[in-house]
């Protein structure tokens, strides 16, 4: 069983890779992922907000086209995590949704942001999320349900480790 906390696990290698799990039942799971320990900011960050009947994925931070982390591996890596907590937290009829959009992509020229969402949604789909048809405003959504969601474990995070591990290895650090 799953308790409220801090949960870590670190991959060692050429790189090292910390993911760091903050689980608060009923409220919030943040999946931070931290590479050679350098920074005090996670280089990834998923923050997805928990109710009894639903789950809502708020965003994942750290990886958009043009930075270091983009198709790194660690977005990957950070959700196949969480969908394994998820999976242990709720049964499989468990609602998911959340936006596929990125607010700071408003600021791209238009001609840009098709391209980017259909990166996104391909993104979200490898994991079994299924996207909206966009509403009045081209809004498109991130739905499903826990059961629908399987772990992506092809290829690499820093083409050196796995992008999927057993999270009953993680250390449990701290009640929160």
């Amino acid at each position: 069983m799953l308790h409220n906390g801090s949960y870590n696990f670190t991959f060692v290698g050429t790189s090292r890779i910390d993911v760091k799990v903050i689980l608060q039942r009923g409220s919030n799971l943040d999946v931070l992922i931290y590479i050679d320990q350098a920074n005090v900011h996670p280089a990834i960050r998923l923050f997805l907000s928990l109710c009894n009947t639903s789950v809502r994925v708020v965003d994942l931070y750290g990886n958009p086209p043009g930075s270091r982390w983009h198709r790194s591996g660690l977005g990957a890596l950070a959700v196949n995590t969480a969908i394994q907590f998820l999976k242990q937290l709720y049964p499989p009829s468990v609602t998911l949704y959340g936006h596929v959009f990125d607010s700071k992509d408003f600021g791209l020229p238009e001609s840009e942001q098709p391209e980017r969402q259909e990166g996104r949604k391909a993104f979200w789909r490898t994991f079994g999320f299924e996207i909206s048809s966009p509403d009045t405003r081209g809004d498109e959504r991130l739905q499903g349900t826990i059961g629908a969601l399987h772990l992506a474990s092809t290829g690499l995070a820093l083409g050196e480790h796995p992008r999927v591990f057993d999270i009953s290895h993680m250390q449990f650090l701290s009640t929160s």
